[in-house]
């Protein structure tokens, strides 16, 4: 059985906190090897980590192709694995009451589970990976542990889908010998998260396997080649901690609203393409690419886009096949419903902006104007591209006014989730307190309130 002593050296490189941090992380290694050989009858020989993400700013940018800027956080999703010599991927969960195992052959076809299955990430990491590799995979066994208070939280914006996606990227690619530099794997795997349904963008796989500690990552997301992104790190400023406010509200049905803003946008970048044809993408609505001013920018959206445009009317102008075209199959256009183009449009043309401005000042150490551009990004999220609802707007309100609060803003796909601020690290306890007990008295809620350290990417680790 692999000892804590041997994790702890293995680990102390990747969990540089304090002794008992790196413990406890052992302590979850350990375990994890432990369930293994108790399903498989072996140790495993490999284990694997892949962190969650906070977005400091870039909302709805990414699969718009335009710019983001999150961090990694110190919450990981951990698979100790062992290879196969057959091509079928067994998996089970420390927490196994609530995650049931599964099991599934690589190929690159490979059937879904359940609706809704956890397993279905891993599935997704696979079926890419086959069809990558263009030559038979073998599988693995497999014990995956997300659990509290290390794990990365579910369902509370942090990209808990994304961990899992990656880690099992990561490791079903490192136990065949793919040749996946990171960013071609953060590429992978954010196409195989296409699998369960959801058109989103590079983002948080990004994030998830180029993180750095101390550092958020500046991304363009409209790719210069092949897995090739033109990125930076940008320094996160010294006294002052990321604070993560789940409202612990999720709106059910939230897939099927982001992919309507996924298709809106994609009507208002047609739209305008139609009279600028340098226009592919709604990141191409900018001063630079454009040549215009920010005033004459934001007047063509208001000229060219019209507030909303019925579905029917996209159906009948040919619009709607058009951009829906690789659309998930679970997508489809309500011929009745108003689909709001110009304020998707200019949220994220606006938050692009943001985004680019926000770089600028944390490298210049201007904490004040990179809270006030957090400030900005919410108020555009929420009317712009309408994805806050009342329980996030009152936590937003208590981070707001919060002791040592810089800026707060809603981070994730919206409808529910997180609010996260940039606090000043000597008043992180009295705002938590403070964040707390305002938003219990105005919502009848319990938040959570989760102080992060930004965290290195995904990792592979081999015990010697």
């Amino acid at each position: 059985m692999v000892s804590v002593d041997d994790l702890r050296a293995l680990l102390a490189r990747v969990y540089v906190h304090d002794d008992d941090y790196l413990s406890r992380q052992c302590e979850r290694y350990a375990e994890a090897a432990r369930h293994f050989v108790g399903l498989y009858g072996e140790e495993p020989t490999h284990f694997y980590r892949a962190p969650g993400r906070v977005n400091l700013i870039g909302e709805h940018t990414d699969y718009n192709l335009g710019y983001v800027m999150p961090t990694a956080i110190d919450r990981d999703v951990v698979i100790a694995a062992r290879p196969r010599e057959d091509d079928l991927i067994r998996g089970a969960n420390v927490e196994g009451r609530r995650f049931e195992p599964f099991e599934f052959r690589i190929s690159q076809s490979v059937p879904s589970g359940p609706v809704g299955h956890w397993g279905n990430y891993p599935r997704g990491a696979a079926q890419r990976l086959a069809r990558a590799a263009k030559r038979p995979l073998l599988g693995m066994d497999a014990v995956f542990t997300g659990t509290q208070p290390y794990g990365t939280p579910m369902g509370v914006g942090l990209s808990s889908s994304t961990s899992l996606t990656v880690v099992s990227t990561l490791a079903i690619a490192h136990l065949n010998e793919v040749a996946a530099a990171d960013q071609h794997l953060a590429e992978l795997a954010s196409q195989a998260e296409w699998y369960v349904g959801t058109r989103g963008g590079v983002m948080d796989h990004f994030a998830s396997v180029l993180g750095r500690g101390g550092h958020a990552l500046f991304l363009d997301c409209l790719p210069e080649g092949p897995g090739r992104y033109r990125m930076d790190l940008i320094p996160l400023p010294p006294g002052y901690r990321l604070v993560v406010c789940s409202t612990n509200v999720r709106h059910e049905n939230t897939r099927s609203e982001f992919n309507t803003r996924v298709f809106e946008c994609r009507v208002a970048a047609y739209m305008i393409r139609e009279h600028l044809t340098q226009v592919r993408h709604l990141r191409d609505v900018s001063e630079e690419h454009l040549g215009l001013s920010r005033s004459e920018v934001d007047a063509l959206i208001a000229e060219l886009l019209p507030e909303s445009i019925l579905g029917a009317d996209l159906i009948e102008s040919g619009i709607a096949a058009e951009v829906a075209a690789d659309m998930p199959a679970s997508f489809e256009v309500d011929s009745g419903r108003p689909y709001r183009v110009r304020q998707r449009c200019r949220h994220v043309v606006t938050e692009n902006r943001r985004v680019r401005d926000s770089a600028d000042a944390l490298r210049k150490g201007d904490v004040e104007a990179f809270g006030r551009l957090m400030d900005e990004a919410h108020s555009s999220v929420r009317d712009d591209y309408e994805v806050s609802i009342l329980p996030v707007e009152a936590m937003v309100a208590a981070a707001s006014e919060a002791p040592g609060s810089v800026g707060a803003r809603l981070t994730g796909a919206g409808w529910g989730g997180c609010v996260v601020s940039m606090v000043a690290e000597a008043k992180v306890e009295e705002f938590s307190r403070s964040v707390s007990e305002r938003y219990l008295r105005d919502t009848g809620i319990e938040s959570e309130i989760i102080v992060c350290n930004s965290a290195t990417g995904a990792q592979a680790i081999v015990p010697a």
